[in-house]
């Protein structure tokens, strides 16, 4: 592929000429969220630049992670995050829609993905050491992907913590655990691995209470 590449000062972007009308979106949203993330996660800055790569052929993209995981990824992956590599491969929006899940993604899916990919880079420079669902969850909530969506836990216990799960578990979780307890805490958690294996039980539990009284709350709201 003949790439392009823009040089940012956090991180180096690689795309085709023709994804060019769309870098402004990627170079804005990137500046305007990098600050905010870093701070949350008391970094000065990361280690070094992040590349991120934009595919504009799925099937490129498939073989491309086929070959760095050395097994098949799932038909509704869209991007991917080598922390070791510092890099974030994320496929274009058109490319995207031929993904499983994916068909109704627009431009505002796309630049949140992006975000959600740039804050697992930051949590793993934080911390490398944490369970899979609380790396999706602070991913989820702090690129606002499924903001003013209907909160909502239909996965186990167990399917949280082993399984593929649709992501709304993840940000039901993560804005109980938002709206409950401060920074230090959730930075806390995803520090110290052992003491988020023995909360998550508890959190799992809490956070279905927490959905059951926001619903309790919005019909005695209704009835006024």
């Amino acid at each position: 592929m003949n790439l392009k590449r823009y040089n940012g000062e956090f991180y180096i972007m690689e795309y085709e000429e023709t994804e060019e009308k769309n870098l402004k979106l990627f170079v804005d949203v990137l500046n305007k969220s990098y600050q905010e993330i870093i701070n949350f996660f008391n970094l000065k800055k990361l280690e070094k630049k992040i590349t991120i790569k934009l595919w504009n052929n799925v099937n490129n993209f498939r073989n491309y992670n086929k070959n760095k995981l050395n097994f098949d990824d799932q038909e509704w992956i869209v991007a991917r995050t080598y922390y070791n590599d510092m890099e974030i491969d994320i496929l274009t929006l058109e490319e995207r829609r031929k993904c499983k899940g994916h068909d109704n993604d627009n431009v505002d899916t796309l630049l949140k993905c992006l975000i959600h990919e740039f804050v697992h880079i930051c949590h793993l420079n934080y911390s490398a050491s944490t369970l899979k669902w609380y790396g999706e969850t602070l991913a989820v909530i702090l690129s606002k992907q499924y903001n003013n969506c209907e909160l909502h836990i239909d996965c186990t216990l167990d399917e949280l913590l082993n399984k593929n799960i649709n992501y709304i578990n993840y940000y039901t979780i993560g804005k109980y655990l938002f709206d409950t307890y401060d920074r230090k805490y959730i930075l806390e958690l995803l520090r110290d691995k052992k003491l988020l294996e023995e909360q998550t039980p508890i959190i799992y539990e809490k956070a279905k209470l927490y959905i059951r009284n926001n619903k309790l709350n919005k019909q005695n709201v209704m009835k006024y």
